[in-house]
């Protein structure tokens, strides 16, 4: 038998990480030593951010090790594109260029007391990674036209959004 892919259900809370060694790398990394318990907390958006980038740590971490053995293999996670990771990606290709939508859909979707949301939170500073086959000529930031710094290796390039508000789109040139 031979898999391509597989989906993670491993639970994990999507709620902050308030472990003491936890809190101790927030505070360190951050310099933030007034730990935020509620949403309407001083730092509490520094404080929700940390704890996605756990969750991307985490997930990054497996799948780079399964990689290593079979880079085409495909593998996501169980909370993968929920509020801990507040970005939707589709791929689209035309043309000799490749298209990486990217939607915001951060918000406190899972909260069961909600009944609409007033607004979707601003993401900053998302890091994509990109594989392509050669290094792309340019990648432009839509609808902007702004164009972007990456870093090119082993077949990867690595690109910082600044700021998603809603929806852009990378335009890969390659």
């Amino acid at each position: 038998m031979h898999f391509s892919g597989v989906w993670d259900g491993k639970v994990v809370k999507e709620h902050p990480d308030y472990d003491e060694a936890s809190l101790k790398r927030f505070t360190k990394e951050t310099g933030i030593t007034g730990i935020p318990k509620k949403s309407s907390d001083k730092y509490y958006p520094e404080f929700m951010e940390y704890t996605r980038s756990l969750f991307r740590e985490h997930l990054n971490k497996y799948i780079t090790a399964i990689h290593q053995y079979n880079p085409g293999f495909q593998i996501t996670g169980n909370w993968a594109y929920s509020s801990l990771m507040p970005g939707k990606v589709t791929i689209n290709q035309l043309n000799g260029k490749m298209f990486v939508n990217l939607v915001n859909i951060a918000g406190e979707h899972t909260n069961q007391t909600a009944i609409g949301y007033d607004e979707i939170p601003l993401l900053k500073d998302l890091t994509i990674s990109i594989r392509t086959a050669k290094k792309p000529a340019k990648i432009v930031l839509q609808p902007e036209d702004k164009a972007l710094k990456f870093d090119f290796q082993n077949g990867v390039s690595k690109v910082i959004v600044s700021e998603l508000v809603i929806h852009s789109v990378l335009e890969v040139i390659l």
